[in-house]
């Protein structure tokens, strides 16, 4: 029995290798972040949003070793446009290959229009008679359009909602989502050395290092989506993240741990006050 356990055991960690393999060294990594909270932009006031679409791609530089290049952009505050983020859709269907993996991510106001569905807010430069809002449907639509795999992490009031926006999710974009289509997305504005969205703390958690669970030295999707979870919720009891992933993505590798550099904890968990509006 014991003999049959080991090689049970052997034949699942060398599944898992090879599985982790098959993503890290042969494609590129393409990353996107946007942030933006239009108001306090306008009035040139700090932005944590905005401050949290650069949070999170300093936490991927943890993934550039699994890939052979790393391409990224980020659109913070007034660089948060309509215009910008049609322009770096474009970018990554033209761009992406078959075995790329591309990262998005968002960090803004969100709803649901009782007649076009879910919306995300945008900063609106021009003043123009356009409204600055990406459609969930119309992100669905280009990302279907991505020839490789990507992941679409969204930090907004009612997020949940882009799963079922227009056509609806692509089987090569895994959704981690910081909330139901029903439900409101918070923060912490006390520390501005810290992210602001409780998502997103636990998100860049993960990614230093607290989700590798299996002590392997590689964060992968699907362990972030085990941990992510859960964390948020211990930062605020009503901050419920939704996540939609196929299972051949969950292998996909999204950091490597410095066995040198423990992981850090962001923020103490505990039940907080809602202090992020929709």
């Amino acid at each position: 029995m014991k003999f049959v356990t080991a090689a049970c055991l052997f034949a699942a960690i060398y599944f898992l290798t090879e599985r982790v393999e098959a993503f890290a060294g042969h494609g590129e990594l393409y990353i996107l972040t946007v942030g933006v909270e239009p108001e306090l932009t306008t009035k040139d006031e700090r932005d944590p949003y905005a401050g949290d679409a650069v949070y999170v791609r300093q936490a991927f530089a943890r993934a550039e070793t699994q890939y052979t290049t790393t391409h990224s952009r980020v659109l913070s505050g007034k660089l948060a446009t309509r215009a910008n983020v049609l322009k770096a859709l474009d970018w990554l269907e033209a761009s992406v290959g078959e075995g790329d993996v591309a990262i998005i991510f968002f960090s803004t106001h969100g709803d649901v229009d009782p007649k076009k569905g879910y919306r995300i807010d945008l900063f609106d430069a021009l003043e123009t008679e356009e409204e600055p809002v990406l459609w969930g449907s119309e992100l669905n639509t280009r990302l279907a359009k991505v020839r490789g795999h990507t992941i679409l992490l969204l930090d907004t009031c009612s997020a949940g909602a882009v799963l079922t926006a227009g056509e609806g999710q692509s089987p090569r974009t895994a959704v981690v989502a910081a909330c139901k289509a029903d439900e409101g997305s918070d923060g912490q504005w006390k520390r501005k050395d810290r992210p602001h969205g409780w998502y997103v703390i636990a998100l860049c958690e993960a990614i230093g290092g607290r989700a590798d669970s299996n002590q392997d030295g590689i964060v992968t999707l699907g362990e972030v989506n085990s941990y992510l979870p859960d964390r948020a919720k211990e930062f605020y009891n009503e901050q419920n993240a939704v996540v939609s992933v196929e299972k051949e993505l969950a292998d996909l590798p999204l950091a490597q741990i410095d066995r040198n550099s423990p992981a850090v904890t962001l923020w103490p968990p505990g039940r907080a006050k809602q202090e992020k509006t929709p």
